[in-house]
């Protein structure tokens, strides 16, 4: 989930300071330093930690942090990348019938706001529609993933 979802994070954030948006990239190095924190990344989380206050109290954010962000980065990445790859030969899609079986067991974890909703984002994937779905469990936006599901639920009848 990690190299999926930060696998172009360093250019978003550069992107962002270069355009003057400060508010995305502030967003954008804090969602990182908590996605590197939980998995125990913590040099990553260090340095995205660093960007994220500088950001927040207005000042510019050297180079050299900058390329120290992105190096640490680069290299989480290319340490988790052959079992993302891995994962993801794995997956096979599901049926009608399994895919009610995943709404039902998500649905639980949702009206209970359980973290643990994270443990079926795999499999989520591999059902067309779920994109939104599962960017808000990624998040951990449990309140609008909830919304969205029972919305996806209404649609396959």
């Amino acid at each position: 989930m990690f190299v999926q979802k930060n696998q172009n994070k360093y250019n978003e954030i550069e992107e962002a300071i270069a355009s003057g948006d400060t508010i995305l990239a502030h967003r954008l190095s804090h969602s990182l330093k908590g996605n590197a924190g939980h998995i125990e990344k913590f040099a990553l989380q260090e340095i995205a930690e660093l960007v994220e206050k500088l950001l927040k109290t207005g000042s510019s954010v050297p180079k050299e942090v900058l390329e120290r962000l992105e190096a640490e980065l680069s290299f989480v990445l290319a340490e988790l990348k052959p079992l993302y790859e891995k994962s993801q030969k794995n997956i096979k899609p599901l049926d009608s019938r399994q895919v009610l079986v995943l709404f039902e067991k998500l649905l639980h974890k949702l009206e209970h706001l359980d973290p643990g909703c994270l443990d079926l984002v795999d499999e989520l994937r591999t059902v067309p529609g779920t994109e939104k779905l599962v960017e808000q469990i990624e998040e951990l936006n449990l309140r609008a993933a909830h919304k969205i599901l029972l919305e996806l639920k209404r649609a396959s009848g």
